[in-house]
């Protein structure tokens, strides 16, 4: 199973086993010398989750407006670790057969083929799976490296 979502005007999925809860996104506060593409951190329940900024975090292009409706943030579990990836609607949890799954395009221009698990053409959409292990693999290397 894959929840989709959009970012921008592209759709793409996370496997519903690495994520905890979805929420609205709230006031973030600033935490210093983080990574840029980090909005900052929200207080859950008494529990301190970094925000990070997906589309900057994908190299995505600066959006020429700005985005006017609720986002969403999708709390993910990896081992102990827990991030929130903002994103721009939600969407449905669809279940996906493995088999249709194809490898991320070779033409891709804004997300590295590091970050996706592979690419799916479902109800005439697009999406792109995004690999959780690849994504946290990559911060924690940046933050150790800091």
């Amino acid at each position: 199973q894959v929840i989709t979502f959009t970012l921008g005007n592209e759709w793409y999925g996370l496997q519903i086993n690495h994520i905890r809860e979805i929420v609205e996104l709230t006031e973030t506060f600033y935490i210093p010398s983080i990574p840029s593409y980090f909005l900052g951190a929200i207080n859950l329940r008494g529990e301190v989750i970094f925000i990070l900024n997906i589309k900057k975090f994908l190299d995505f292009p600066p959006e020429k407006k700005a985005f006017k409706g609720i986002r969403n943030i999708i709390i993910i579990e990896q081992g102990n670790v827990n991030l929130g990836f903002i994103v721009d609607r939600m969407s449905d949890v669809i279940e996906i057969p493995v088999e249709i799954i194809q490898p991320p395009l070779v033409t891709i221009e804004k997300i590295k083929a590091e970050f996706l698990e592979g690419e799916v053409d479902f109800e005439n959409k697009l999406i792109g799976i995004l690999n959780v292990s690849g994504i946290f693999d990559s911060i924690l290397n940046t933050i150790n490296n800091t």
